[in-house]
């Protein structure tokens, strides 16, 4: 179906559109729509503006669609678990916030536009998000203050008190994976007013969060799950290179080993043992690793 879209082919995406409101209408359980295709440059199929009314729809993944703020309520999809949008556009002008309060399952990867807000999941056992450069919310500069980049004040329906677009959705998360492009400042300001993951028992990061010699980030998501299990970074040494290398202290955190009471295994996979990974490990160190109990394992997977 890809392979025949076109920006102006109007009546083609009609007939798509036809076609999604129908199985809508005929209670279907599971929905996916694929749209996305390497010969169109983002994604142009634009579903209707109207929030999903089903009671049977437990499962929607999409991939390679436009969608707008009505779409995104799923307040009227009680049985609706499951949730994907993949290389999906939003908007560019202004941030629009997903509604899905019974999900157990997310993931949100490759944000054409500007990244939605997520609203609470408190069922929310399992969730993947992955920014990347197609976003609106990145910022060339690396080491700018955030709260002065073009997008930042552009949450829809949000208050200067009320920031964090996608942390504090996922707060509920028990298995969590985390990606961004360097460039991308989502995370980094929702740090500023970051939630307690207290059901987080297994947290995926990579290379964003492992900028030496500067671990903030991951030293604050550790600081506030303190239940953790399992942590596994994630690192690619193509992606390194796109990092600055920050300079910086590596200092143990102030009640570090009780964050890490719970912690049984710490996983690293790289490419290759370099320089990077060896500050690291130094730093994982300086972290009190060595109060954890016996039974934890550090080890690495190249």
């Amino acid at each position: 179906m890809a392979a025949c879209l076109y920006k102006d082919h109007y009546s083609f995406l009609k007939i798509v559109n036809d076609w999604f409101w129908h199985a809508v209408s005929c209670q279907v359980q599971v929905l996916f729509l694929n749209a996305f295709s390497r010969y169109i440059e983002d994604p142009s199929l634009l579903l209707y503006n109207k929030p999903i009314e089903s009671r049977h729809l437990t499962r929607l993944e999409l991939d390679g669609v436009s969608v707008q703020s009505r779409f995104l309520d799923f307040s009227n999809c009680p049985s609706l678990e499951q949730l994907e949008f993949h290389n999906c556009y939003f908007s560019d002008d202004s941030r629009f916030r997903i509604r899905a309060p019974n999900l157990v399952s997310l993931v949100l990867a490759k944000v054409w536009g500007m990244i939605p807000v997520l609203e609470s999941m408190p069922s929310l056992v399992t969730a993947y998000v992955a920014t990347s450069m197609e976003s609106e919310d990145t910022c060339f500069e690396n080491d700018c203050a955030c709260e002065f980049c073009e997008n930042y004040y552009k949450i829809s329906g949000g208050t200067d008190s009320n920031r964090c677009v996608l942390l504090k959705g996922l707060s509920e998360a028990e298995h969590l994976t985390l990606f961004s492009g360097p460039q991308t400042y989502i995370f980094k300001m929702d740090l500023k007013c970051c939630p307690m993951f207290s059901k987080l028992r297994i947290l995926v990061l990579d290379d964003y969060w492992c900028v030496p010699d500067d671990f903030r980030a991951l030293v604050c998501i550790l600081k506030h799950s303190t239940f953790l299990q399992k942590l596994t970074l994630q690192l690619s040494s193509k992606k390194h290179r796109q990092h600055r290398e920050r300079k910086g202290i590596l200092v143990p955190m102030e009640g570090s080993a009780a964050i890490l009471e719970h912690l049984k295994i710490i996983e690293v996979t790289c490419d290759a043992v370099d320089k990077r990974i060896r500050k690291l490990t130094f730093f994982l160190c300086a972290f009190h690793i060595r109060s954890l109990p016996p039974q934890a394992v550090l080890h690495f997977v190249i």
